[in-house]
Parts: C-alpha cells; sequence; structure tokens
C-alpha cells in the first residue's frame, strides 16, 4: 500500500471539507473573543472534526478500531464548543473514555511492573492530564495542530499506519489555522487530539517508543505541566481561565503566533529526527536542551509569571 499516496488523497480530502465548512462553522460554532482569548475578531471553531471524519475513515480502512474509543469524547467537546460544559461534566466524561480505552487496548507489558491497584489510576491521570494539556495549550494559531501533526507523522512511522490520516488531516486544517487564522480546532478538536494521542502511547510496545514518544510531545506538555504547578503553588485554581503558559506570556509580550508556534513545532521536529537518527539517548540530552532554551524564553521574552 502506498502510504504517501493516501496521505495525499486525505489531505486533499480534509483542505475540500474544511474549505466548504467554514461558513455552516462561522453561523453555528462561533469562538467570541474574551479577555483570555489571543485573537480580536470572532471566528470558526470546531474545525476538529476534521480529524474525528478521518479517524473514523482511518478504522475501517485499516481495520483497527481503537481510535473510535475516542469518538465519545468528540462529540462532547462538539457539545461544549456549542453550549460550554461546566468543568465536572467534561472531566466525568474524560474519565470515563479513558477508563474505557485501558479496558479495551492491552497495556503495555512493560507498565505490569506496577500493580494494577496503582497503575490503572496513573495511566487514568496520565490520559486526562493529555487531554486537557492539548486543551490548555490551544491558544494560539498553529500550535497544537502543528505539533501534533509531527507526532502523528512519528506514529505512523514507528508504531501504526492508521495514524497517517489523522496527520494528513491536521496538515490540511493548519492551511486554515495559521497565523492569520480562518478557524479553530475548538475543545472538539483539541481533547480528542489528546484521547488519541494516549491510545497512541498504548500502542508502542517497546518501551524505548513510549519514552521517546514522551519526549516528542514535551514541547506542548511541559508548558502546560508546569504552569499547572506554577499556578497550584501560588494557590490559584490552574484549570480556571488564565494566560500564565509560557506561549501565551510570550504572545502577550508582542511576539507573534507564528512565531511562537514555528518555535513549539521545530523543537518537536528536532527531538523526533533526533530520536529516528540517533536513538534515544541523544533524544533525551536534546530534550533537556530544548527545555533549557524554554527556560531562557521564559526568563528574558515573556512577560512574568504573576
Amino acid at each position: 500500500m502506498n502510504y504517501f499516496f493516501i496521505f495525499i488523497i486525505f489531505f486533499i480530502f480534509s483542505y475540500l471539507i474544511l474549505y466548504y465548512s467554514i461558513d455552516f462553522l462561522k453561523r453555528f460554532f462561533s469562538d467570541i473573543p474574551n479577555k483570555r482569548s489571543s485573537h480580536k475578531f470572532t471566528k470558526p471553531k470546531s474545525g476538529g472534526y476534521i480529524f474525528v471524519l478521518n479517524s473514523i475513515i482511518s478504522s475501517f480502512l485499516f481495520f483497527d478500531f481503537s481510535l473510535l474509543l475516542s469518538l465519545p469524547l468528540g462529540i462532547i467537546g462538539l457539545i461544549d464548543d456549542k453550549f460550554n460544559l461546566p468543568v465536572k461534566i467534561r472531566l466525568i466524561f474524560q474519565i470515563f473514555i479513558i477508563s474505557l480505552i485501558l479496558k479495551i487496548i492491552n497495556i503495555p507489558l512493560y507498565m505490569g511492573l506496577l500493580p494494577n491497584l496503582f497503575l490503572i489510576p496513573f495511566l487514568i491521570l496520565v490520559g486526562v492530564s493529555i487531554i486537557n494539556f492539548s486543551n490548555f495549550m490551544d491558544g494560539i494559531d498553529g500550535i497544537v495542530a502543528g505539533c501534533y501533526l509531527i507526532i502523528f507523522l512519528m506514529g505512523s512511522i514507528l508504531i501504526n499506519n492508521i495514524f497517517i490520516l489523522i496527520a494528513s488531516s491536521l496538515l490540511a486544517f493548519l492551511f486554515f489555522n495559521w497565523d492569520p487564522s480562518k478557524l479553530f480546532m475548538g475543545d472538539l478538536g483539541s481533547t480528542f487530539l489528546g484521547s488519541i494521542f494516549f491510545t497512541l502511547l498504548l500502542k508502542c510496545d517497546k518501551f524505548e517508543d513510549f519514552f521517546a514518544f514522551l519526549l516528542i510531545s514535551s514541547p506542548l506538555m511541559i508548558d502546560a505541566l508546569i504552569c499547572v504547578i506554577r499556578r497550584i503553588l501560588k494557590g490559584k485554581t490552574f484549570y480556571k481561565p488564565h494566560r500564565d503558559h509560557l506561549y501565551q506570556r510570550l504572545c502577550d509580550n508582542n511576539i507573534s503566533h507564528g512565531l511562537i508556534s514555528f518555535l513549539y513545532i521545530l523543537s518537536t521536529s528536532l527531538i523526533s529526527l533526533s530520536y529516528l537518527v540517533f536513538g534515544i539517548n541523544f533524544c533525551f540530552f536534546l530534550t533537556l536542551l530544548i527545555i533549557v532554551l524554554g527556560m531562557i524564553l521564559d526568563n528574558k521574552f515573556a512577560l512574568k509569571f504573576n
């Protein structure tokens, strides 16, 4: 099977579907700016439906239905985009979906070193955190879509070809989401991508691949994780809307969406290439270097953390 040909075909398919749906989304799923927003004008959201659509197609094309386990989360995300569901409702559904994924997908053997009494709650915490971190980071044009494009391209190379259609839809979406954006993915897109990424992690048969994908995702996930920790230490409610993430504070210091997103995507790409070419050790040290560079950006170029 020519996977490059499949990628191109579904890129074109995704692009055309998105192009002709913008007016509909603008009419029924508009994102109205607020004090937390990084955009000034009302724009259509919920463009992340294309990730869900391609995941459904991919499941039947490759006869692997694990991606369909995240479908209810996409539906809840769409409802949330329209009606702004309470945090508790969203959290309940996220815990349910992650628990369902863990029930149906075989947990890799290397994770069996921990007893299930500790392992399952820990993995649920990890899965729910990934879903919400993906959502937290979707605040400027291109950043989440671009990083996940690299992640799922790597997933299709190293783990399973089922992720190639998601990557093609992300590339098509970037044409509408890059600065200045015409379309947002919405909670539908960001939470669904987080759930699919958790599924990808469980599909890693080797611990080395599992660890590599944690490193590859670190430009997105560590920004969110450090922000949550810093807010907790300062006695703030971490899940309420704010502008304390590094990427937001860089944006608030008049650095463009495009440049910030480029730096995150470049970091994700370099970590990915380092693993493919040089292996896990070099990948790990490069990740540490990028984290240090992130600390420099935080101290020298971002507005101070409140």
